[in-house]
Order: C-alpha cells, then structure tokens, then sequence
C-alpha cells in the first residue's frame, strides 16, 4: 500500500509537466518530448495498477521501442528518408496511443479499489486531464490530416480546445470544422460528463478518511 501511495501524485505532476512541456514548446518538438514524458507516465500507472510484471515490461520496452523510432523518423526525415508528414502523424498518433494506455489503467485500479482515498482521489484527476490532454492530440492529428477548426490552431488552443470541450464549458472561440472533429468533440463531452458522474458517484459511495491517529 506504501508503494502506491506515492505512485499517483508522481503521475499527476508528469502530467502537470507533460501539459506545461506541450505549451511552451510548440510543434513536433513538443510532442516527441510529451510522448517520451508520458512513456515515464505509463510505466508507473502500470506498475502499481495491479498488472502482471511480465506483461508490464513487455509493454513499456515495446512502448520505449515505438517512442525512439517515431521520434527519430519525425524528427530526422533526411536521415530516415521517410517522409516529413508521416513523421509528423506518426508522433501525433503515437502520443494518442499512450494517452489511451495510463488513464485506462488508471481508472482500472480505481474502480475495481473498494474503498477510495487521498491517493485514488489523485489518481482520478490524473486521469481526467490525461484524458484532456488525449483529446487534444487527437485534434491535433485530425487538423494535421486536414485543417479541422474555424481558425489556425497550434498545440496550446487546442489543449484549451480540448479542457473547454471537457468541462463542457464552451466559450466558442475555437469551432471545429468537418465530421471527424466534430465527432470527436461531441465523444468528449460525453466522455468528460461520464467520466464526473461515475467518479463522484464512486468517491461518495467508497470514501475512506484518512484517521488522525494513522
């Protein structure tokens, strides 16, 4: 129990990082670094999820495998002779991928936890802005394919793009454009309006206090 304790406030400050990482450092660069970021952010979801260990190495040397190759390939198209926009939605589809992998187990752990603490708590906004922040590169690689919003976008509005969308907030100011945006953003607020309903009804039903004396 000591181990994980510490393992889901670890997650939620890589992500902090991953998400100030793709801000200030726009582009592919940005993303290469976010995956190798979130590479890290897997392995410790994983580790303390419950998973077997076999299959926990097994999934982070092919994930780390995948992470190097894709960014050398995006990164160096004169050196790999591939071309420059594979490279470029290989990373965005790559970054997809692992954002789907931590929250997913993540949530596995909670939900199958039977009484819910300060760490699962933790846990479960480390989820929701991983899931955030998968939204938005799933804009990211449909506006790369084609342009997808009612004004050029970059990495940073469509993080906000994305917690708006979340949140169900809509300010309005970034629209997107075209059936696959679209669809992904009507899949989000569903999934962002879920996604609060079931971990509130879980924190109510399953929460344990810390006692003073422990």
């Amino acid at each position: 129990m000591s181990s994980r304790r510490t393992t889901y406030p670890t997650v939620l400050l890589l992500v902090i990082v991953t998400y100030a990482v793709s801000l200030a450092v726009e582009g592919l660069r940005g993303a290469a670094v976010a995956a190798f970021l979130q590479v890290a952010t897997v392995s410790l979801s994983l580790r303390h999820s419950g998973a077997d260990r076999r299959v926990v190495r097994l999934s982070l040397t092919l994930l780390l495998v995948a992470t190097v190759v894709v960014v050398a390939v995006a990164l160096a198209p004169s050196v790999t002779q591939v071309p420059a926009d594979v490279g470029v939605w290989a990373v965005y589809v790559l970054n997809t991928l692992l954002y789907v992998i931590a929250p997913v187990s993540i949530l596995r752990d909670v939900a199958s936890s039977r009484e819910v603490d300060g760490d699962m708590l933790v846990g479960s906004v480390a989820a929701y802005l991983q899931i955030g922040i998968f939204f938005a590169f799933v804009y990211r690689l449909i506006d790369a394919v084609t342009p997808s919003f009612s004004t050029p976008v970059n990495t940073g509005d469509l993080l906000f793009f994305s917690f708006v969308s979340l949140s169900t907030t809509g300010y309005g100011d970034v629209v997107p454009i075209g059936w696959a945006a679209e669809t992904a953003s009507v899949v989000e607020i569903v999934v962002g309006q879920f996604f609060l309903v079931a971990a509130v009804g879980k924190i109510v039903t399953a929460w344990v206090p810390r006692r003073r004396d422990q």
